[in-house]
C-alpha cells in the first residue's frame, strides 16, 4: 500500500489576457508560477497555486467526485476554475482511490504541468518498547495498540500487550486495509523492532569505591574494594580478595604511575568507569642550596629570611606562609624584629610531594640598639602662602641624624629646632638616621631607628585658596534669546587680586519617568578662561547647571560658586500646545525661532501638559498695541502679566510662576485692555 507523497507540479504557463489571440511560450514564467499538491492522510488533501503571474488565468480540473473545502462546490470532470492574481489554495475532503488532478492554461485547453494521484488512506503510527533490566527477570517488551497496525513476531501474528523478553524478539508491523504507516506530516516511521535481552547482572563501580592512591612514610599503596560481580587488576597484575575482605591495599608501582583495571566476572555485566590512571607521590628532599639562609642586618629592622622555591614545597616562616612575587625564585621574608625565627618545609599537596630529610631550621638574628623618635618630634611640615615661606621644621633627638632632601641639618649646640626651606618643592623627603658623630652623640653600627625613619611632606605649590567664590547670573530675560542658546556671566569674588582667570563647568538636569530630579556628572565648559560670560548651547528644553571658580593673578583660587540654573526655552510651537483659529504666527527676528504666535481676539487661548516641574516660564512679547495675558495653571488663574511697552518688542518679557512639584496643565489667553488687544507668545521652558 502506498504511502502519502508530497508532489511538485511543474512551473505553470501564465497566459496574458489580451485582445488577440497570442499564445505565451511555455517557458515565459517558468521561474515564476508553481503548483503543489499534498497528498495527506484521508481528508487532508490540498492543492496550491503560488505567485501566478498577474493578468494570467488558469484552470484547476478535478475528477469528478472530489468536493472543495472553499465555495463545497462538485466540479464535474473537464469543469474548470478560474484564478486570478494572488495564491489560492483548493482543499480537497473527499478523495477517491486512484483519482488524478489536472492543471492546464485556461484559454487554450492544453493541460501542462502534470498530475498527481490522491489517496485516501489514513496515516497510523506503530510502537514497540523493550525494558532490559539487571538479570532476566524484569525483562519484558511491550506492544503499543495503534488503529490499523498489524503486528507480526516472525510470521505470527500478535496482539498489542507487554510480554515477558527472553533471548532476541524482533517485531514487524505493517498497515491494515485503508491505512499507511507515516505520522501526520506524511513522514514515514519506523515499522521494525529487534533487541536481544542481556542474562547478565548490571553493575558498576560506585564513586565511593573507586581505586585511590594512599601515601605512605613506607611507601604508596592503591586500594581497591572488594564489590560483588567486579574483578581487579593492578599494574597488569590481578587482585585477589578472599570473601571477608572489605578492600586490600596493593604496592603502588615504582615508575610513579599506576593502572587499575575492573573487569566483570561471570554473569556480570559492568557499565560505567572500568579504568583509572592514578599518580604516585613523589619524595622531595630539601638540598644543600635550598636550605633558608638569615640575613642579619645593623638593628633588626631589615633582618630577613632567605628562603627558595622548591617545587612541591610550601615554606612558612614563625608560622605564616613565605610567599614569592610574581617570577621570582627566591624572596627574603622580614623577621619582625624578633630574635629567633623558625622556618618550616611542609608539602604544598600531601597526595602528589611526600618531604623527606630535614624540615626545620632555627635561625637567631642580633637586635641591636633601638632609637624611637617621639611623635613629638616628628618633622613637621610649616605650608604657609606661596611657596618662598614654605620651611620644615625637625627636632633635635639625641643619637639622630636628620637629612630634609639633600641637606643634612647640623643643629648648634643647645639648639631644639630647626626650619629648613623647601626652596619651592612640593614633595619633601625627611629621614632619621643614627649619628655616627657629631654634637648629637655616636651610635655603633648595630644601631637604627625604631618604627617610621623616612616621612614624606606635601606642600601647596601654589597660592592658599579663598573662602569667596564668583558671582553667576543666568540672564534669560534678554532681548535675543534662542531655543538653543542661554547667556551666563560671572564675576571675580571680592578681595581677589585680578586679573582673574576662570574655570566653568556644567551639568544636565534631567527628570525620570517618575518625576524625579537627577543631576548629571560636571563637565568641563571652559578652563582658565578670561572672558566673564559665555553662551551655553543646547537643546530645547534643556535645563543645566554652572559652577565657576576664579583664580587670581596671585594663584590664590576661589571657592566653587553654588549651581546656576540655565533654561535653554522651547519654541512656542515645539511643545505642540493647542492653539485656536485665531493664532497666526509673524516674523520677529529676535524671538527665540523667529517667530511669534500673535493673537487679537479676546480670549483667545493657548494650552499644554507640561513635564515635571516646580515653575513655568514664559517669554512673551511686548508692544503699544499689547494687553494682558492670563496664566491659567491646573483651572485656576495663577498670574495676570501686562505686556504693554511704547515700542514694538522693546524688551523680552520673562514671566515665571511657581507651582507645586509635578505635571500641570498649563493655558495662556489673551485678555483685551480697551484698544489694546494684541497677545505674542515666544518661548516656554520649565524649571527642573
Amino acid at each position: 500500500m502506498p504511502k502519502p507523497t508530497r508532489t511538485t507540479f511543474a512551473a505553470l504557463v501564465g497566459l496574458a489576457t489580451v485582445a488577440t489571440a497570442v499564445v505565451v511560450p511555455l517557458n515565459a514564467y517558468a521561474l515564476d508560477t508553481v503548483a503543489l499538491a499534498f497528498d495527506g492522510c484521508s481528508n487532508e488533501d490540498t492543492l496550491t497555486i503560488s505567485n501566478p503571474k498577474p493578468g494570467a488565468t488558469y484552470a484547476v480540473r478535478l475528477p469528478e467526485g472530489l468536493t472543495d473545502l472553499m465555495s463545497g462546490t462538485t466540479w464535474r470532470r473537464l469543469s474548470s476554475l478560474n484564478v486570478g492574481a494572488g495564491d489560492l489554495a483548493v482543499g480537497v475532503n473527499e478523495t477517491i482511490e486512484g483519482a488524478t488532478t489536472q492543471l492546464m492554461v485556461s484559454k487554450q485547453g492544453t493541460p501542462y504541468g502534470g498530475t498527481v494521484t490522491l489517496s485516501d488512506l489514513m496515516c497510523t503510527v506503530p510502537s514497540v518498547g523493550f525494558t532490559d533490566l539487571s538479570g532476566t527477570e524484569s525483562d519484558t517488551y511491550q506492544v503499543v495498540d495503534a488503529d490499523g497496525v498489524v503486528y507480526r513476531k516472525g510470521s505470527t501474528v500478535i496482539e498489542p500487550g507487554i510480554y515477558v523478553g527472553t533471548g532476541t524478539v524482533a517485531i514487524t508491523a505493517t498497515a491494515d486495509d485503508g491505512y499507511t504507516l507515516a505520522n501526520e506530516t506524511n513522514t514515514a516511521v519506523p515499522a521494525s523492532w529487534t533487541h536481544t535481552f542481556s542474562a547478565n547482572r548490571t553493575i558498576s563501580v560506585p564513586e565511593d569505591r573507586k581505586p585511590t592512591l594512599i601515601a605512605g612514610s613506607s611507601g604508596d599503596v592503591l586500594r581497591v574494594w572488594n564489590i560483588t560481580g567486579v574483578a581487579w587488576n593492578v599494574n597488569g597484575t590481578a587482585v585477589t580478595l578472599a570473601p571477608t575482605d572489605a578492600f586490600k591495599d596493593v604496592p603502588a608501582g615504582a615508575t610513579g604511575t599506576n593502572t587499575v583495571t575492573a573487569t566483570a566476572a561471570t554473569g556480570y555485566l559492568l557499565t560505567g568507569t572500568s579504568l583509572w590512571t592514578l599518580t604516585g607521590v613523589s619524595s622531595v628532599t630539601i638540598a644543600k642550596e635550598q636550605v633558608p639562609t638569615s640575613s642579619d642586618q645593623p638593628g633588626s629592622k631589615k633582618d630577613t629570611v632567605n628562603i627558595v622555591a622548591v617545587t612541591g614545597v610550601k615554606w612558612k616562616v614563625n608560622g605564616v606562609d613565605g610567599t614569592f612575587p610574581a617570577g621570582q625564585s627566591t624572596t627574603q621574608v622580614p623577621t619582625g624584629g624578633k630574635d629567633k625565627v623558625t622556618v618550616t618545609a611542609v608539602s604544598a599537596d600531601t597526595a602528589k610531594y611526600r618531604l623527606t630529610g630535614t624540615t626545620t631550621w632555627n635561625l637567631d638574628f642580633k637586635l641591636g640598639t633601638q632609637i624611637t623618635i617621639p611623635a613629638s618630634r616628628e618633622p613637621l611640615a610649616n605650608d604657609l602662602s606661596g611657596t618662598a615661606q614654605d620651611t620644615v621644621t625637625v627636632y633635635a633627638v639625641d643619637k639622630v641624624t636628620w637629612t630634609v632632601g639633600r641637606t643634612e641639618v647640623v643643629f648648634d649646640k643647645d639648639q631644639t629646632s630647626k626650619n629648613i626651606p623647601t626652596n619651592g618643592a612640593a614633595l619633601v623627603t625627611v629621614k632619621a638616621t643614627p649619628t655616627t658623630s657629631g654634637t648629637t652623640g655616636s651610635t655603633s653600627a648595630d644601631t637604627e631607628i625604631a618604627g617610621t625613619d623616612t616621612w614624606t611632606l606635601q606642600f601647596s605649590t601654589a597660592a592658599q585658596s579663598m573662602s569667596g567664590s564668583p558671582s553667576v547670573a543666568a540672564r534669560t530675560n534678554e532681548v535675543g534669546i534662542t531655543e538653543r542658546r542661554s547667556m551666563v556671566g560671572w564675576a571675580a569674588p571680592e578681595g581677589l587680586k585680578g586679573p582673574a582667570s576662570y574655570d566653568v563647568f556644567y551639568r544636565i538636569v534631567k527628570v525620570t519617568d517618575a518625576g524625579a530630579r537627577v543631576p548629571g556628572a560636571w563637565k568641563v565648559r571652559m578652563r582658565a578662561t578670561k572672558n566673564t560670560s559665555g553662551v551655553f548651547s543646547g537643546l530645547p528644553g534643556g535645563v543645566y547647571e554652572v559652577s565657576v571658580r576664579a583664580i587670581g593673578a596671585d594663584g590664590t583660587t576661589s571657592q566653587w560658586s553654588a549651581p546656576s540654573r540655565v533654561f535653554v526655552p522651547f519654541d512656542i510651537r515645539r511643545q505642540g500646545g493647542a492653539a485656536g483659529k485665531n493664532w497666526t504666527f509673524r516674523a520677529q527676528p529676535k524671538a527665540a525661532a523667529g517667530t511669534l504666535l500673535t493673537s487679537t481676539t479676546h480670549g483667545a487661548s493657548w494650552s499644554m501638559t507640561t513635564p515635571a516641574t516646580d515653575q513655568v516660564m514664559l517669554w512673551v512679547g511686548t508692544g503699544p498695541r499689547h494687553g494682558y495675558l492670563d496664566v491659567v495653571i491646573d483651572g485656576k488663574r495663577q498670574a495676570r502679566v501686562n505686556t504693554w511697552s511704547a515700542r514694538p518688542y522693546a524688551k523680552q518679557m520673562l514671566v515665571k510662576v511657581p507651582v507645586a512639584w509635578g505635571r500641570h496643565q498649563v493655558s495662556v489667553s489673551n485678555v483685551r485692555f480697551g484698544s489694546r488687544n494684541t497677545a505674542e507668545l515666544d518661548a516656554i521652558g520649565f524649571h527642573r
